[in-house]
Formats: C-alpha cells, sequence, structure tokens
C-alpha cells in the first residue's frame, strides 16, 4: 500500500468518542455539553440502549464542514 493510499480514510469508519474527542481537541465533558445542547456529530448507539456511541468518518467530516468558523 502506497504512503498516499494509507492517509485516505474511509468514510465509513466508525469511530469512538475518545477519537472523535482527540481529533476535535476536546474534553468528554465538552463532548456531553455538546450532545445536551444538539450540537454534536451525527452518531450511532451500537447495540441497544447501552451501547456504546460511534461516529461515523463521513458524519464527523461533514459536521466539521457545516460548522467550521
Amino acid at each position: 500500500m502506497s504512503p498516499q493510499a494509507a492517509s485516505v480514510s474511509d468514510p465509513n469508519e466508525l469511530l469512538k468518542v475518545s477519537e472523535v474527542c482527540r481529533e476535535l481537541r476536546i474534553s468528554r465533558s465538552t463532548w456531553d455539553r455538546m450532545v445536551r445542547l444538539n450540537e454534536a456529530p451525527r452518531m450511532k448507539r451500537m447495540g441497544g440502549k447501552r451501547g456504546e456511541i460511534r461516529v461515523r468518518r463521513r458524519w464527523l467530516d461533514e459536521w466539521l464542514e457545516n460548522n467550521a468558523g
């Protein structure tokens, strides 16, 4: 695999909240506040009511595009 191909991310990759927070450079408490205020990227709960939250790479990229600046 070429270095360029390795840098292209899968738009359907499911990111953990900790990965999203790291990428956005925010704390988990900031993430939780964004969720409460309905300002967070689209997300999906895996495995029912108590499952972990995941954010598709594509959803995060779209959210960043629409909320930049």
